[in-house]
C-alpha cells in the first residue's frame, strides 16, 4: 500500500470520470504493459488514479503534459502551486512516469517527429487522454495530433464531452471537427462526460477487408449452390 500524502484541493476526477475508469479502463488495461498520455495533468488526481491502479506492470509508464499557464481564475502564482502539488503527487511514481512542461501542440508536434520526445513518436501510445485546452480549436489540435501517436488499437479519450450546461465553442465542437476528417477512429465507449475512440485500421484498409469478407461469403454460397445442384442432377 502506498503510504504517501496526496495533495488534492479539487474533486473532479472521484465526482466525475473516476467511475467511468473504473468500469471501463480497469478491466481492460490492468496488469498489461502499456503507455499512458495524459493532457492537461493540473494537480496530477487522474494521472496518478492511472499509476496507482492501472499502469501495475513494471515496464507500463506514463507522460502528462500541462503548460500550468495563468488562467481567468487562478493566478500565476496560484498555477504554481498547482505544479507544485502535481510534482508532489507522482512522487510515490517517479520511476514510471514524466510531467513535460509545455503547450500541448508543442510538445505533441515533438513527439509527431521522427526522432519523437520522451521516448513517444508515432504509433507509440495505447492511451491518450485529453483533458487540457477545451476550446474547440484547441481539441481539434491535440486530438489530431495525438491519434498520430497512437498505436492501432489505441484509445483516445475526450474528457467533458457532455456538460450539465451546453457550451459554445467547447470540446464537444472541436471533437466533431476531428472526427469529420478522421474516419477510423471508431467510438468503443461513452459514459458520463466521456467519450472514446479507438484507432482502427486505416479506412481504405477497412474497406478492402469488408470487400474480401464480401467475396469470400459470396464464393461461399456460390459453391454450396453449386453442390447442391450437382447432388440434384445425380438424383
Amino acid at each position: 500500500m502506498i503510504q504517501h500524502k496526496f495533495q488534492f484541493t479539487r474533486s473532479w476526477f472521484r465526482t466525475r470520470n473516476q467511475k467511468s475508469f473504473v468500469k471501463y479502463v480497469l478491466p481492460y488495461w490492468k496488469n498489461k504493459q502499456f503507455v499512458y498520455l495524459e493532457i492537461g495533468v493540473f494537480e496530477g488526481a487522474s494521472f496518478c488514479w492511472m499509476l496507482k491502479n492501472v499502469l501495475i506492470h513494471y515496464k507500463s509508464r506514463a507522460i502528462g503534459i500541462d503548460p500550468w499557464l495563468i488562467t481567468e481564475k487562478l493566478s500565476a502564482e496560484m498555477m504554481e502551486n498547482v505544479r507544485q502539488r502535481a510534482v508532489h503527487n507522482i512522487e510515490p511514481f517517479k520511476d514510471k512516469c514524466d510531467l513535460i512542461r509545455g503547450s500541448s501542440v508543442d510538445v505533441l508536434r515533438r513527439m509527431s517527429r521522427a526522432d519523437g520526445f520522451y521516448n513517444i513518436k508515432r504509433n507509440s501510445v495505447d492511451i491518450c487522454m485529453l483533458d487540457g485546452n477545451h476550446h474547440r480549436l484547441g481539441v481539434y489540435d491535440d486530438a489530431r495530433i495525438s491519434f498520430k501517436l497512437l498505436k492501432p488499437g489505441g484509445w483516445l479519450i475526450f474528457d467533458c464531452v457532455e456538460n450539465v450546461v451546453r457550451k459554445k465553442d467547447h470540446v464537444k465542437d472541436g471533437l466533431k471537427m476531428f472526427l469529420e476528417e478522421t474516419p477510423n477512429a471508431k467510438l468503443i465507449w461513452k459514459d458520463g462526460f466521456i467519450e472514446t475512440y479507438e484507432k482502427n485500421v486505416g479506412h481504405k484498409t477497412q474497406s478492402i477487408i469488408n470487400e474480401y469478407k464480401e467475396y469470400s461469403e459470396h464464393k461461399t454460397q456460390f459453391t454450396t449452390m453449386r453442390r447442391r445442384r450437382r447432388h440434384k442432377g445425380r438424383g
